[in-house]
């Protein structure tokens, strides 16, 4: 599971939890003069529930994913 801070992710507010199933590493988003990355995974509410699919958009730096070859 991967935690973003607020500051780390577009739309949405507070920590987000999720389990992350992919990355779009083939088309990378400036914002704000940083490169961010597409994601798509299921989402974690604080107490572990299930909230449900997530797309969102993380800034590249908070990406610690291996990024295939």
């Amino acid at each position: 599971m991967s935690t973003f801070d607020e500051s780390d992710y577009l739309f949405g507010t507070g920590p987000l939890r999720m389990i992350v199933d992919s990355v779009d590493w083939s088309r990378p988003r400036l914002h704000d003069g940083e490169t961010w990355y597409d994601v798509h995974g299921i989402e974690i509410a604080e107490d572990g529930r299930v909230i449900g699919p997530r797309w969102t958009t993380v800034k590249a730096a908070a990406c610690r994913f291996t990024r295939p070859a």
